[in-house]
């Protein structure tokens, strides 16, 4: 039997920052000696001892996150088949351990306002293609309910499950999170047996979970919530800001187009936003004016590198004929993409259509519409759209929190690199992006209505039958 002190000292460690660092850390030990499998199981046991004796699911989180990320650069055959077993008994465990928080804590599943948007989108992943090859459909067939599941299964746990609404502690998890991104890129530059010039010019940047692009990806919904922590509080001015600068250098390292665009456009919104309505201007601006100082500073000192830099993430090239966009191959993966639209313009060709020539799970597309045309055919699009309407929708109410204008920038930001790369099929954007979605709804009024778009419609025509 626990007793009370130790039940209070229990809680106090989970919602402190020792937690949250100390889980990360075990993320990145796991990940850069390649003991991701011992890390885990670690993991495993600590969020099952948590759903077993906890009645908060939000201690879950650094856990779930952390998970996403800790997988190393190991392609042997031999690590693929290790680690499907390892997940095989792992992931099982955790669920039973779910199953047994709802029933200990007596929690009935209800659905908040992003379970209609999300629902559309399983049903997207799970649908595409089952009439245009069967066979085809159930070889993707793990990859879209994974998909699914993250969608709409972790929804509905984190939604019921998530009790404690600490938007500071919230905003320190993804802060942490966009540092382990970067000290794992950085442990990747250090210990890499290539040159940085190569890893710029070959842009060979592979930590093993993701590629450089999913990387940038992940700090466009981490860069955010770390503003918004120098944005709330001020005694958090100085270690946002450091934290700020570290991850806006890893985005800058992954030459990133898709993320490092997105990202220009997000800063300017979220800066001026901040700037406008920020109660300590002063150390705010501060802290923040001596981050863009330092990159200028360094940017002087390392004028080849930049421009080494620069050369890699130019969209557009002048020369003597005027301005002209690089290619970067977009173009052939779209006139792909619309070739195999046509292949099943209604239903969709599926998510594992060209599987086996590709060797991967699904092949992306690099544009969120035209992968969910492609896969879902037309009524996959609808299903997508559908998602893109009740994602954003709650965004725009009165009275909600002023953390959800940084959720809602940071999901915009990942939305726009969806336009330019994948981000609808990669395991980890999609947990983070649930995360967020699951904590924006916490941050509405109580009186928010999901459906009330088209309720004041019919009270409309009531009123004119009226007259």
């Amino acid at each position: 039997m626990v007793s009370i002190t130790g039940e209070n000292k229990a809680k106090r460690f989970l919602y402190s920052d020792l937690y949250p660092i100390l889980i990360f850390a075990i993320c990145f030990i796991g990940w850069q000696f390649k003991l991701e499998n011992v890390g885990l199981v670690i993991l495993a046991i600590c969020a099952t001892l948590i759903l077993c004796l906890s009645d908060d699911f939000t201690p879950v989180l650094p856990i779930a996150l952390a998970a996403c990320f800790i997988i190393p650069n190991k392609p042997e055959v031999a690590y693929v088949e290790a680690n499907t077993v390892l997940y095989a008994i792992i992931v099982p465990l955790v669920l039973l351990a779910v199953v047994f928080f709802f029933i200990k804590n007596k929690i009935k599943v209800k659905h908040g306002p992003q379970f209609i948007g999300l629902a559309c989108l399983t049903a997207t992943y799970f649908l595409g293609g089952i009439f245009f090859d069967f066979n085809s459909w159930t070889q993707g067939v793990l990859t879209t309910l994974g998909f699914a599941g993250v969608c709409i299964v972790l929804y509905l746990m984190l939604s019921n499950g998530i009790k404690r609404i600490d938007k500071v502690y919230f905003a320190k998890i993804f802060m942490y999170a966009g540092i382990l991104l970067a000290f794992e890129t950085f442990a990747y530059f250090i210990c890499s047996d290539k040159s940085f010039e190569y890893i710029i010019q070959q842009k060979t940047l592979h930590v093993g979970w993701g590629l450089s692009n999913i990387i940038g990806a992940s700090l466009l919904m981490t860069i955010p919530l770390t503003i918004y922590l120098a944005y709330k509080d001020k005694k958090y001015v100085a270690i946002a800001a450091v934290a700020f600068l570290i991850q806006l250098v890893t985005l800058v390292f992954t030459l990133s187009r898709a993320a490092i665009i997105p990202a220009i456009l997000g800063l300017i919104a979220l800066f001026v936003y901040s700037g406008i309505n920020v109660k300590h201007k002063e150390p705010f601006f501060i802290a923040f004016g001596a981050v863009f100082a330092i990159l200028c500073v360094v940017a002087t000192f390392f004028v080849d590198k930049v421009a080494l830099i620069w050369e890699k993430i130019a969209v557009f090239e002048v020369t003597s004929e005027g301005v002209s966009i690089l290619d970067t191959g977009r173009w052939e993966i779209y006139e792909k993409a619309i070739q195999d639209f046509l292949l099943s313009p209604v239903y969709g060709v599926g998510a594992a259509f060209r599987f086996s020539s590709d060797g991967f799970n699904t092949y992306w597309y690099h544009n969120s519409f035209l992968q969910f045309l492609v896969h879902g055919g037309v009524i996959g699009l609808l299903g997508y759209l559908a998602h893109l309407f009740f994602k954003f929708k709650m965004f725009f109410v009165r009275k909600a929190d002023k953390m959800n204008v940084f959720i809602l920038i940071g999901l915009l930001m990942w939305e726009l690199f969806g336009m330019m790369d994948c981000n609808y099929t990669v395991y980890s954007e999609l947990i983070m992006m649930v995360v967020l979605l699951v904590f924006a709804e916490k941050n509405l009024p109580d009186n928010y209505d999901n459906y009330a778009i088209f309720r004041r419609k019919k009270q409309k025509i009531r009123i004119e039958e009226n007259k």
